[in-house]
């Protein structure tokens, strides 16, 4: 009797105990249907995402035989999925590109652990022989056993389209610019020999006239006078043209240029145009600059010109150059007590050909301060000028701090520039 109780509680025991396992086991086999659901959720949102990308999806093997394609890139090849899968990617793209892609495809085969997607762009071809543009981004896959590679292919059509379009129109620019250079060389060559020729030919005539009593005639000699300047002017604007010619050209290798000394010589060149006048100039410890000398002797002999010219009215002419030196910039400046000029017409000033005063009043062919603006443009600068009718003028010249070999002396050990209107 004994025995048979034993036998009843050690079966009610493993009777509990085999109630235990099977809520474990019910635990586990409801843990692992919400794994496998949640796997089967994941796996069609991974086949979603694969299938409607608005990007190409491509799986290939290490021989470039296409596994698996998405809805976009079979739309991108130009087929469907039954026709592209078992195909080589290689035959969808150009001929002469295919050499490219299989160096790129082994690179990637190679490179476990790449910094980045590796890209490249292709050009297509789709199945119905129509091109277009892809950029191509390889990630390294490894489904079991057999090595893989997932490409992404992006429609760059458009973006490719633009870049050659303007590339397109950058080589007619330069084409065009070119043939402008070319012209206006032409132009100023052609002109420089007929109007030498034209002033030869006014000073025999004159000469003519003097010795056969003909100069006596006041109309004949008013005539002659005007060939002779106009014979002049002709010169002058050919050799401004020459010069805004030259303003585009290569220049020479940058040298370190005193500024303080450049302007003095400047001025001393001008003495023709300051002849009869009282003309002050004064300016700052200017700063040495790495530049072409030629081109900056051009665009300084252009300001201190022009300011020397507008002040001729003034009984006692004013000129002031300023600079400021810092890292980000150069500043110089340019500053007169002449005629002046309304501010709101500044940006006619920097135009070719552009006058604001009357050829009368002030002869000059209106290309100087254009020419400023070409050199300081072709610097990286900006320039640009202030004005007051009747109270001067003052030209700014900004250049890269880049160019300036040495800082000028304090502003505080600096000339005084004079404020507008204070002669």
């Amino acid at each position: 009797m004994n025995h048979l109780a034993q036998l009843e509680r050690r079966f009610a025991a493993q009777q509990q105990d085999l109630h235990v396992h099977q809520g474990e086991l019910e635990q586990q086999n409801e843990a692992l249907r919400q794994s496998n659901m949640e796997l089967e959720e994941a796996r069609n949102r991974y086949a979603d995402l694969f299938e409607l990308a608005p990007v190409g999806y491509v799986v290939c093997d290490e021989g470039g035989l296409i596994g698996r394609i998405n809805a976009t890139g079979c739309a991108q090849l130009g087929a469907a999925c039954g026709q592209l899968v078992g195909r080589h990617f290689a035959l969808f793209v150009e001929a002469d590109q295919r050499a490219e892609l299989t160096r790129f495809l082994d690179q990637v085969f190679l490179d476990l652990e790449p910094a980045g997607p590796p890209r490249l762009e292709l050009r297509m071809l789709r199945q119905s022989g129509q091109h277009w543009d892809a950029q191509l981004e390889c990630t390294f896959l490894r489904d079991g056993a057999a090595p893989l590679i997932r490409m992404v292919l992006t429609d760059i059509t458009a973006l490719k389209e633009s870049q050659r379009s303007a590339q397109w129109h950058a080589t007619q620019a330069l084409h065009l610019h070119e043939e402008l250079q070319t012209f206006l060389r032409s132009i100023t060559h052609d002109l420089s020999a007929p109007q030498r020729q034209v002033e030869g030919f006014t000073v025999l005539l004159a000469q003519h006239l003097q010795t056969t009593d003909q100069m006596t005639d006041p109309v004949t000699a008013r005539l002659l006078k005007n060939l002779s300047q106009a014979a002049m002017n002709l010169g002058t604007l050919t050799t401004s043209l020459i010069h805004f010619y030259q303003s585009g050209q290569p220049t020479e290798p940058a040298r370190s240029l005193n500024l303080n000394r450049l302007v003095e010589t400047i001025f001393h060149e001008l003495e023709p145009e300051r002849r009869g006048r009282q003309v002050v100039l004064t300016h700052d410890p200017l700063p040495t600059l790495r530049v072409d000398h030629q081109s900056m002797h051009m665009l300084l002999t252009n300001l201190l010109s022009n300011a020397v010219k507008f002040t001729r009215p003034r009984p006692v002419a004013r000129i002031h150059v300023g600079a400021q030196v810092n890292g980000a910039h150069v500043l110089l400046s340019v500053r007169d007590n002449g005629v002046g000029f309304d501010s709101r017409q500044e940006q006619r000033l920097f135009g070719v050909f552009e006058r604001l005063h009357s050829e009368r009043d002030f002869p000059g062919q209106g290309l100087g301060l254009a020419l400023v603006r070409r050199i300081v443009e072709h610097w990286q600068g900006q320039v640009w000028g202030e004005g007051v009718p009747g109270e001067g003028a003052v030209f700014w010249v900004q250049l890269p701090g880049a160019l300036s070999a040495a800082q000028h002396t304090p502003p505080d050990q600096a000339d005084r520039p004079f404020p507008l209107g204070s002669v």
